[in-house]
């Protein structure tokens, strides 16, 4: 090996090495972020839903996240160890732990989707009754036993009792019958007798109904909503989903790069189809939770309010009435007042969000301690105050908006709840971003408002937005890098093969003939070992790009055949074909890049079989214009272990190291295979047992064309002789590969012109007037490039057939190429056959 060619590789090999450093060191020692979820369907049925969102998750995150689905006292324990960094669980367990462990709030609020598609944030509970039951109204449900889920179901039962509560009945413990299970359960144990009405979360009786598991015409919902936009049936309020939130000690990094990979969970990709989980939202306003909390003394406020005005009022009514008579009555309407007052202030105090009120006329009535940190305002300062002049709202940091644009006087006028993003003003003039809430107070006029500072939220997203623009550009890096290699490296293999295939159809010495043949088969594994490792790297860099050109699926077969048919012959292997009758003559998808899936199946199952037989069988079923189609590739060689297939899809490794030495490989084909599989919808399957052979199988959906629809090339020597005497202009810089474009070129009795740059080639055309039957044209070159040239000639002939013959061979260089005005592609190296394919469509 000459000196400046050790130079060059060793150049090549430090280039690659720094690339590799650059994509893996960010992942090194990275702690783990422990996931914890309640186990609201019982630990193996959770476990199974949340699988794709952890999955995606940890395609986001480098594979960190560690899902631990656990019941709440177990989630309890966690926390209080500091053994677990973020946590999803029902709205009411939330306030226990916010209350327990002084959190700030939710990160995100989870999001679940209608059939029809739509995004849901909130849920209802639904009261179901059989269609002839005597339960009509809520007050008779006081009398029947009821059955749910579990009493800590937030949609599955509180919901509905904190609707009686407000309506003034009460169920009795015993009424009550837990199922522990699904939703459904509950459903079925009340049609089958067990109880006369059943508490479920909204969504599962359309669901039931949808899967033929239940009857419209066979319940009834006892207090449904009308007056609600929600595409569910619910009989009670709505309140918000399940809420996301991280623990104090897990970094403010993890948490923003967390809450930003949950973000960009949306319900068209696969894993959100798989688990039912179509995405988180900003996080809700569970205010309205609090207050049920409260009302039903759950925790964590079982404490509060154990003895109130309203149980002493409700208890001895008669006997008050009685004793104190209409005297007393104003001293107890203003007792009520005044107790309600405070319990108000109290609830307001104790709250995370700021929180304030206004009259009719916009004027602060009462603001909690949380809004005024907010504002930088002290109390007296705000009460009895004009609240939009005083610090709501500002366009600009020099601009306030106009007071016909303010959300609260917009909802005091037409009695609208608003949730919105605006900017408020603090006492000091600085402006900050709010997410609010506005609500409209039924008695008085005025309107509550709910406010948070989101400038950390506002950060993050800004932050992950920059954190994809780099993402983007690093991967546009990383595609020219390897547009470049594949240009490279083909440049001279395009010499190697293409030189030893003319000399093979030389009259040499036998010596001589096998030395070249080998020289030449070497070269073609060592360009398909290239071809492996650029298609893995584009695939890594996610630029891999699928056609959908019609194909003749026996063309294919034949192909394989031929392929493997000698190889097969030669370790004496029977190769057998089941083909399904039903396979369509013509199929729509990528033939080439299912071609090289079959490629490698085939190729390790003759490899590893050194007696009996290997099968290719393909199943098809079409419907319409689709077709589902099964391909297996068995063989009856080697075969592997448990611990093998596991590791089987990883890249650059095989089974064990002793395969390598025995059968070779780069061990990259079954991985690219498997990612290919992916980008098409699909999976590759494996099923071996050592040493009894192995099983490698896959489902695909193709478009059925019919067939007259591809254009079918099967190529004739004979044909060849039409070419005679045509004139060439041959485009090529490198003076190698112009020498053994030329010589196959001028094989076949063809006319070449060769020039070796872009401006040579526009006046050696000039020099030609029309005189040209064909252009071969390369793309980079000096002085003017192949684009260049390709266009200046397609602006003065349109007619005159050109063909890129380059090294660029990726699917994003073939479209460059025809939007240069260029006819058609050859990739290098120079495949003779698929060559004179080309110049007969054209000449």
């Amino acid at each position: 090996m000459s000196a400046n060619l050790r130079q060059h590789f060793m150049r090549k090999s430090l280039h690659v090495t720094v690339w590799l450093l650059l994509l893996l060191g960010p992942l090194w020692g990275k702690e783990p972020i422990r996931f914890g979820v309640f186990a609201y369907l019982g630990v193996e049925q959770t476990q199974m839903r949340y699988a794709p969102l952890v999955e995606y998750l940890n395609m986001k995150l480098d594979g960190r996240v560690v899902l631990e689905v656990l019941t709440q006292k177990e989630i309890d324990e966690k926390i209080k160890n500091g053994t677990i960094d973020v946590v999803t669980t029902n709205p009411t367990h939330f306030l226990v732990i916010r209350q327990q462990y002084a959190l700030s709030g939710a990160l995100a609020t989870l999001q679940n989707m209608t059939a029809e598609g739509r995004p849901l944030g909130q849920l209802g509970g639904v009261i179901v009754v059989a269609r002839n039951s005597s339960v009509q109204t809520l007050a008779d449900i006081a009398a029947h036993r009821v059955v749910t889920p579990s009493t800590k179901h937030m949609g599955g039962y509180r919901a509905q009792l904190f609707t009686l509560y407000k309506a003034g009945i009460t169920l009795k413990p015993t009424q009550i019958t837990e199922t522990k299970s699904s939703h459904q359960e509950a459903i079925k144990a009340m049609m089958r007798g067990d109880a006369e009405v059943a508490f479920v979360r909204d969504g599962v009786i359309e669901q039931m109904i949808a899967r033929g598991e239940l009857e419209t015409t066979s319940i009834r919902i006892v207090n449904e909503r009308t007056d609600l936009s929600h595409p569910y049936r619910v009989s009670t309020d709505l309140y918000p989903e399940w809420p996301v939130f991280t623990l104090a000690h897990l970094s403010v990094a993890d948490a923003k790069a967390f809450a930003g990979a949950l973000f960009s969970f949306s319900p068209d990709i696969d894993c959100a189809k798989r688990s039912g989980i179509y995405g988180y939202t900003l996080p809700a306003d569970y205010l309205s939770v609090e207050a049920l909390a409260r009302a039903l003394r759950l925790p964590p406020f079982e404490r509060v309010g154990a003895i109130t005005f309203e149980d002493i009022w409700g208890s001895f009514r008669a006997l008050l009435l009685f004793a104190a008579g209409m005297a007393l009555l104003g001293i107890l309407f203003y007792l009520r007042e005044k107790r309600g007052k405070q319990m108000l202030v109290s609830l307001l105090e104790s709250m995370g969000e700021g929180v304030y009120s206004v009259d009719a006329k916009g004027r602060c009535r009462t603001i909690n301690r949380r809004a005024l940190e907010l504002l930088g305002f002290r109390e007296q300062e705000v009460l009895h105050q004009n609240q939009h002049r005083l610090f709501h709202y500002s366009a600009t940091e020099s601009s306030d908006a106009a007071e016909s644009h303010c959300p609260v006087f917009l909802t005091l006028r037409d009695r609208e709840r608003r949730v919105c993003e605006v900017q408020f003003m603090r006492q000091n003039g600085t402006v900050f971003p709010v997410a609010m809430t506005v609500t409209p107070i039924e008695d008085g006029g005025g309107a509550i408002v709910l406010f948070r500072d989101i400038s950390a939220e506002k950060e993050a997203a800004a932050a992950l937005q920059a954190q994809m623009e780099r993402a983007e550009a690093a991967s546009r890096a990383k595609s020219a890098f390897l547009a470049n290699m594949s240009h490279e490296i083909r440049t001279p293999m395009n010499a190697i093969i293409g030189f030893s295939a003319l000399l093979l159809r030389e009259t040499l010495d036998a010596r001589v003939t096998s030395m070249i043949a080998k020289i030449h088969r070497s070269a073609g594994s060592l360009l398909g070992i290239i071809n492996d490792i650029l298609d893995y790297s584009r695939i890594e860099a996610h630029r891999l790009e699928l056609e959908q050109r019609s194909f003749e699926t026996a063309t294919m077969l034949e192909h394989l055949h031929t392929l493997f048919d000698h190889a097969a012959q030669e370790k004496g292997i029977d190769l057998l074909w089941e083909i399904d009758e039903a396979l369509p003559a013509v199929l729509i998808g990528d033939a080439m890049r299912l071609g090289q899936v079959l490629t490698n199946l085939l190729g390790n199952a003759i490899k590893f079989t050194e007696r009996k037989a290997v099968w290719l069988c393909i199943e098809a079923h079409r419907q319409g214009q689709r077709a589902h189609l099964r391909f297996e590739v068995r063989d009856q060689g080697i075969g592997m272990s448990e611990e093998q297939v596991q590791k089987l899809f990883e890249p650059f490794s095989q089974a064990d190291t002793s395969i390598t030495r025995r059968f070779g490989g780069s061990g990259l084909g079954l991985a690219i295979s498997q990612r290919l599989l992916e980008a098409m919808g699909s999976r590759l399957v494996v099923a071996s047992r050592l040493g009894e052979g192995s099983s490698f199988s896959f489902d695909l959906e193709l478009g059925v064309a019919e067939a007259n629809e591809v254009a079918t090339e099967r190529f004739n020597p004979s044909a060849l002789e039409r070419l005679h005497g045509k004139r060439i202009l041959l485009v090529e810089d490198n003076l190698i590969n112009q020498e053994v474009a030329r010589s196959i070129l001028e094989e076949i009795g063809l006319e070449v012109i060769s020039a070796e740059n872009g401006a040579l080639a526009l006046e050696r055309f000039t020099q030609e007037s029309g005189r040209l039957d064909l252009i071969l044209m390369d793309l980079q070159m000096p002085v003017i490039s192949g684009y260049e040239a390709a266009q200046a000639i397609r602006a003065m002939d349109a007619s005159v057939p050109i063909i890129a013959l380059t090294a660029a061979a990726l699917i994003e260089d073939r479209a460059k190429v025809l939007d240069a005005g260029m006819n058609d592609h050859l990739a290098k190296p120079i495949e003779p056959e698929a060559l004179y394919r080309v110049l007969l469509r054209y000449m």
